[in-house]
């Protein structure tokens, strides 16, 4: 009995870190949203990537309009960063991943 009790007490242990990562998505979900509703902030977003996808092939563009996007997202604060970095650190394919990136498609889909 005691232990079950010990592989019980283990298992509850490995939950605590996918909790912690639902906290963080849905930390970076309300950023996300916050951003939404500022229209500057959301139409400077959607001209970098505009402008990325015009780039195409043209790596040198690419790089310039990719360093441009990056100081853009430090520009918004700590929390878009993190919700930024979150995306890139999170497999596409999870639950959490699939979340994260509904949210960005949000923002794009606010583009016009």
């Amino acid at each position: 009995m005691r232990r079950f009790a010990l592989l019980v007490a283990g298992a509850c242990l490995l939950c605590v870190p996918a909790q912690a990562a639902s906290v963080q998505v849905q930390s970076a979900i309300a950023t996300l949203a916050k951003l939404e509703t500022d229209v500057a902030k959301l139409e400077a977003l959607c001209k970098i990537n505009a402008e990325l996808e015009a780039a195409g092939d043209d790596a040198a563009k690419s790089e310039a309009l990719d360093r441009q996007m990056e100081a853009f997202v430090r520009s918004l604060g700590p929390e878009f960063v993190a919700a930024w970095d979150l995306a890139e650190e999170l497999n596409p394919d999870s639950e959490d991943g699939k979340a994260l990136n509904a949210a960005f498609d949000s923002l794009d889909d606010k583009c016009p």
